[in-house]
């Protein structure tokens, strides 16, 4: 999940979940929980270096999957290849974005996975 301050103060409360922080959208570090994972990335900054501020959410997924090891990341790589097929270009930006978000979720979990 992408969040910005407000939302990150409104929902940390209320979930056990991984919380992926676009430092671009924080004034302030998150309090400290054990029971959330956060994985601060700079994720506007990584999506246009990848060639389109569009893919900011391919960088938070690729984090997300980095960081939990839910799935992996040939996987959605395989789906975002048959879901844009017909725009490689797209393919090519959002497999990168994914690989970029996905270093930095291995890098900043605790443990990493695949």
């Amino acid at each position: 999940m992408r969040v910005n301050t407000p939302q990150y103060r409104l929902w940390t409360g209320r979930f056990t979940a991984f919380v992926g922080r676009d430092v671009d959208f924080f004034e302030t570090a998150p309090a400290h929980r054990t029971d959330v994972t956060v994985v601060a990335v700079a994720a506007n900054e990584v999506a246009i270096e990848c060639g389109s501020p569009k893919a900011v959410n391919m960088v938070a997924l690729g984090a997300y999957l980095g960081a939990s090891g839910v799935v992996e990341l040939d996987h959605v790589k395989a789906i975002v290849t048959e879901s844009f097929a017909a725009k490689p270009k797209l393919v090519e930006v959002n497999h990168a974005a994914l690989a970029r978000g996905f270093a930095f979720g291995q890098a900043k979990a605790a443990a990493p996975v695949r």
